[in-house]
C-alpha cells in the first residue's frame, strides 16, 4: 500500500501545493501534520506495513535535518518500507536512491 506524508511547514498555501504533488502520484491515503506535529507521521508508521511505500514532496517535510533523513530511511529501511521523495526524485527501492539519501549530508555543504 501506498501513504503520503504533508506536513504543512508555513502556509496554507505550502499544504495545498503538497497535496496537489502528492495527488498527481496517485489515489493514497494521506496523513497530514502541522508544522511542529507528527502525530498523524507515527500514526502512519504503526499502519504501515513491509512493502508499504511513503511518499512526501520534500525530504524537508518528513526529516528537520540530513541526520534525522539518513536515521529515518535507516529505520523505514529495516521496516521493510519505501520511502520516495518527490523533489529530490529519491526512491530507497533503488539503489540510486539509497545511495542518494546516503550522500545527501555530503552535498548539503556545498
Amino acid at each position: 500500500m501506498t501513504y503520503g506524508y504533508v506536513r504543512a511547514n508555513s502556509t496554507e498555501t505550502d499544504k495545498e501545493n503538497q497535496l496537489k504533488c502528492l495527488k498527481e502520484k496517485g489515489e493514497f491515503q494521506i496523513f497530514i501534520d502541522d508544522k511542529d506535529c507528527d502525530d498523524e507521521f507515527q500514526r502512519l508508521l504503526t499502519i504501515a506495513k513491509r512493502g508499504d511505500t511513503l511518499i512526501a514532496e520534500s525530504i524537508n517535510k518528513i526529516a528537520g535535518n540530513m541526520v534525522e533523513l539518513q536515521d529515518m530511511a535507516e529505520d523505514l529501511s529495516f521496516m521493510g518500507i519505501t520511502l520516495i521523495t518527490i523533489r529530490e526524485s529519491i526512491d530507497t527501492s533503488t539503489p540510486e536512491g539509497k545511495l542518494k539519501v546516503l550522500m545527501s549530508d555530503h552535498f548539503t555543504h556545498f
